[in-house]
């Protein structure tokens, strides 16, 4: 039975209290020191795991006690190391792939590097769950999407960039955002010569939302920028931050479709997690054990591979507001 591992790591001190339920009973400034001291890793088995096509794979989940600002903090190296001692432990383990969560699934890396096997960060599997849930929440809604208007705040990221190069070949105007006009820029370019459409360019980030009918989130600093006010009535806003993290801030806006990205069901199982754990679950399901979303190995071809695959082995793109029909 072949296996797979996951780094991941808690998001916030609420999270680590259930991870390490011993700093259920201290305060946060303890909690804060702790960190210096608690275990490196945390080991976490998943025994068995079945496909709809009836492949077994088992997991580990490893366990960084490191917190999202922390990792938002630290250089690249930093990052690179942890993710190195990682692929050391899941190599021991006779792991074939290394999946990253949290704030590592939302970093790219250089392909030459110092891991042991191959890694990815499910960049593909959570654009195409975005994908998917427009398309269905189009339908629902009765949405021409070749008459709509798309928004991505954070665009010029991993998933930000295939989003916007995706849906450029379906609707009718795009708005990428994000705090680097340089980067919008290369990024318009990039996607011009895919297709000719109508790209805005909004390095202001307050206004990107208000004449969108879609509106992705991605980067919940970015998006922070946004004038809420702003969103356009009735607009679809897909929230792909970590942990969707951004939903909370738009409760109080009762004309707008909130959706929350990033999830899939592993129908066999009845399990929700996920989409970079699930794009690395369906590789290890395959055996395709290769760096499939790391930076240099980006590219649109991807995103419909891996739906194949999804489908193939049965995970679903999990938007419980718009369920597969």
């Amino acid at each position: 039975m072949k296996a797979f591992a996951y780094l991941t790591h808690p998001l916030n001190i609420e999270q680590l209290k259930c991870d390490w339920p011993l700093a259920r009973f201290l305060p946060d400034f303890a909690i804060r020191f702790l960190l210096r001291i608690l275990p490196s890793y945390k080991l976490t088995k998943i025994k068995k795991i079945k496909s709809s096509k009836g492949n077994a794979i088992s997991g580990y989940i490893i366990t960084l006690p490191i917190l999202s600002e922390k990792i938002k903090q630290a250089d690249e190296q930093f990052t690179l190391n942890k993710i190195a001692q990682a692929t050391e432990i899941a190599n021991r383990l006779n792991a074939g792939i290394l999946g990253l969560g949290g704030e590592f699934s939302r970093r790219s890396y250089p392909l030459k590097n110092n891991f042991k096997i191959p890694v990815t960060n499910g960049s593909h599997f959570t654009v195409w769950s975005i994908i998917e849930a427009i398309y269905r929440l189009s339908k629902i809604k009765k949405v021409n999407l070749r008459d709509s208007t798309v928004s991505i705040i954070g665009a010029t990221g991993i998933t930000g960039t295939l989003c916007a190069k995706k849906l450029s070949y379906f609707v009718s105007k795009l708005i990428i955002a994000d705090g680097d006009e340089n980067k919008l820029k290369s990024l318009k370019e990039k996607i011009e010569v895919l297709n000719k459409i109508n790209i805005e360019i909004n390095s202001g980030i307050s206004t990107a939302a208000e004449d969108a009918d879609f509106v992705i989130v991605i980067c919940k600093n970015t998006a922070d920028q946004l004038n809420l006010d702003l969103f356009k009535r009735g607009a679809i806003v897909c929230d792909a931050t970590l942990g969707n993290s951004f939903s909370e801030k738009l409760k109080n806006r009762k004309d707008l479709s909130v959706i929350k990205c990033g999830l899939a069901k592993i129908s066999a199982e009845n399990k929700i997690v996920s989409t970079s754990l699930a794009e690395t679950m369906l590789l290890a399901f395959e055996e395709k054990f290769v760096s499939y979303s790391l930076n240099g190995n980006i590219n649109l071809d991807k995103l419909e591979e891996i739906a194949d695959i999804a489908t193939r082995q049965g995970l679903e793109i999990w938007v419980p507001e718009a369920p597969v029909i």
